[in-house]
């Protein structure tokens, strides 16, 4: 059981990065100033594949917190 949960943690790791790693950034310079008052951006909210992406790295970082808090008891 150790060793699936092994692998199930390896894979969603994985998973994760890769998810993490294709979410768009801001531009280096709007996003830096960002920190220090901003530059007036503007908000909007996120569809298609940015939401899937958003909702896809909370839902990976949920299962691999169960996962390794399961081989933490086990």
């Amino acid at each position: 059981m150790n060793e699936v949960l092994m692998y199930l943690q390896i894979i969603l790791a994985v998973i994760l990065a890769a998810t993490i790693l294709l979410q768009q950034r801001s531009s280096s310079l709007g996003g830096a100033l960002g920190a220090f008052g901003g530059m007036g951006e503007t908000f909007h909210t996120k569809r298609g594949a940015e939401q899937f992406l958003h909702l896809s790295t909370i839902a990976l970082v949920a299962g691999l917190l169960t996962v390794t808090l399961l081989r933490a008891i086990l």
